[in-house]
This record gives structure tokens, sequence and C-alpha cells, in this order.
């Protein structure tokens, strides 16, 4: 499929400023990220089960899925069963949350300045903040259903293009689909996704289907009068 978007922005800029965003984010939520050096909250269920995971005895919390704790597994993997090891992979995950608001706001607003707005707005939002300097699932969470909706809403951008596109198959379609099934192996909740991604769906092929047929009857009207 040939990508022929026609862009009202400056495509490098805006990705140097999605990169600034996504660094910074990173850098704010890396200060203190050992403070306190013991688990908190939930913490307690999930560092404890990426232990287990490590040690081949399989994932003892049976509440979730395990891909979360993997995440969280490969953290200590990389730096230690240190409290900067449990809870560095939620660090990255959510700054790439940040990264990824800004794309799609971008997509949909088609303004850079949008998308900033959207990206600052969630890089100090106070919940997203604090979930993604500990060691919990939701950090992991959300940058796969970013990415599922960005994927869909850019699936459905190409189809307006007036190439031969099917509304059943694109590349971003497929990233689309991969992202809600990893987030759905993190945590249930992404079933929620599911809905909304299916609701997307219905309704942007129902608008380009009654487009088509728009188009046919005014070509068909076209044919009678010139006839």
């Amino acid at each position: 499929m040939k990508e022929t978007i026609d862009r009202g922005y400056d495509w490098k800029i805006s990705f140097m400023l999605s990169v600034l965003l996504f660094l910074v984010a990173l850098a704010i939520r890396l200060l203190f990220l050992n403070h306190p050096g013991e688990v908190i909250f939930d913490e307690f269920y999930y560092v404890d089960a990426a232990r287990m995971i490590i040690l081949g005895e399989g994932d003892p919390n049976w509440v979730h899925p395990p891909v979360g704790k993997y995440f969280i597994g490969l953290g200590i993997l990389l730096f230690g069963d240190n409290s900067f090891g449990w809870r560095i992979m939620a660090v990255i995950f959510g700054s790439l949350s940040i990264f990824l608001i800004y794309y799609m706001a971008l997509e949909i607003f088609q303004k850079i300045s949008s998308a900033l707005i959207a990206g600052f707005l969630l890089l100090i939002d106070p919940l997203h903040f604090v979930h993604t300097r500990i060691a919990m699932l939701d950090a992991f969470l959300l940058p796969f259903l970013l990415l599922s909706f960005y994927g869909m809403l850019r699936h459905f951008r190409y189809s307006k293009t007036g190439d031969q596109v099917s509304m059943f198959y694109s590349h971003w379609l497929l990233i689309s689909a991969l992202s809600i099934g990893i987030a759905l192996s993190v945590k249930w909740t992404a079933t929620l996704g599911i809905l909304g991604i299916i609701m997307i769906y219905l309704l942007f092929t129902l608008r380009i289907r009654r487009r088509e047929f728009s188009i046919r009857d005014k070509i068909l009207k076209a044919k009678q009068i010139c006839s």
C-alpha cells in the first residue's frame, strides 16, 4: 500500500518535539526512582511474581495475565533485584505513552500545537506520573492501548486517500490488533479498549461505505443525464 498522506506540518520538527517530550518525561521520572527502597502499594504482588517467573517457578499472581510481570522481571534481570530494577521498565513504558499520545493527537487534529498540548498534559498528570514510577501493570497497559487506537486511526486515514485500500486489512490494522492483544496480555481491563476499537472500526467503515454509495449514485445519475 502506498502511503500518500499530505501533512499540514513538518514531520521532522514534529518528530524532534515528540522525542524531546519522551526524554523530558524519562528524565523527571528517573529522579529518585530508587526511593523508597522497599515495595509500596501493589508492588508487593507484582515484584514477587516477577521474581518467581525469573526463577522458573511460574506466575503466582493469576489475577492478571503475565506480560506486565515479564517486563518487571526484565528490569530486575538488567538492573538487579532492587527498587530501581523493579521500576525502571514502568518508567520507560510510561514515557513511551507520552510519545504515543502526542502522535495520537497529531493524527486526530493534524496540528503540532494540539499534539504538544496533549503530550504536555499527560506529562504533568499526577496519576500518570505516580503509576509510571512504580512496579505496577498500568504503565505497561497504556502505551499498547494508545498504539492500538493510533493504528486504527492511521488505517482509516489511508483508506480515504483514493488508493485501492481494503478496509479489512492494512499494516496499520495489523499493528492495532497486535497492540490490543499485548495490552490484554498485560491486564484484563484492556477488554474495554477492545470495545472502543470495534466501535471506531464500525463507525469509520459505515461512513466510508455511505460515501462510496453516494459517489456511485452521483455517477449513475450523471450517466443517465448524459444518455
